[in-house]
């Protein structure tokens, strides 16, 4: 995702932040590293390895419910 020249959405930024690190996540579970502005939802867990596994095994389970 191209974020250059973006001006702020209608409805604020939270709706394209949540797109831009949803994709981010997708990368990760591709172990693609590549991340837009480093993005990513928030994790309560305390070191990266772990923050970066409960943010995969939850995209995993949204994308399993939602057949994608």
């Amino acid at each position: 995702m191209d974020l250059t020249g973006y001006s702020q959405p209608k409805n604020g930024w939270l709706d394209l932040w949540k797109d831009v690190a949803y994709e981010n996540i997708g990368k990760l579970e591709k172990k693609e590293i590549t991340l837009y502005g480093g993005i990513l939802p928030y994790s309560p867990e305390r070191n990266t390895k772990e923050q970066i596994k409960a943010l995969v095994e939850r995209y995993r389970r949204i994308k399993g419910r939602l057949n994608l």
